[in-house]
């Protein structure tokens, strides 16, 4: 039986995953004192990327549970979903919900493949959101 991951494999798994990110400012901010949405707005072009969208990606680990989760949704599946409002990961503490947030397919498909959220909370939890 496979071990639960530990805090140190966790943090190596994200420490890879943000590589590919280094400088880039998520698009989606959560607030550590309310955890309001906040929009990046200014990250996004005036005109829509022409970069194609293929996945959405999250890692999250909790770290009370020691439950590392990395999900690859494919990005077609996300524009089969009523009036393209998306909403994941709610019953692992982890809410992702398009409407709360104010963010929507068109605006990461203009933004391009890039990172989305980049989240710690104190109790050691992480989650990571990006598109490819």
């Amino acid at each position: 039986m496979p071990r639960p991951p530990s805090g140190e494999d966790a943090d190596a798994r994200f420490r890879e995953a943000r590589e590919r990110f280094a400088g880039q400012q998520p698009l989606l901010e959560m607030s550590r004192d309310d955890d309001r949405p906040r929009v990046h707005r200014e990250v996004l072009p005036a005109e829509r990327s022409t970069a194609r969208i293929e996945a959405l990606r999250v890692l999250a680990y909790d770290h009370r549970a020691r439950k590392l989760v990395n999900v690859s949704i494919p990005f077609w599946l996300l524009r089969l979903a009523p009036a393209n409002k998306f909403s994941f990961l709610n019953d692992n503490g982890i809410d992702f919900d398009s409407d709360r947030v104010h963010l929507t397919l068109e605006d990461l498909e203009r933004r391009g493949p890039g990172l989305i959220l980049d989240q710690a909370d104190r109790r050691g939890s992480q989650v990571l959101v990006w598109t490819e």
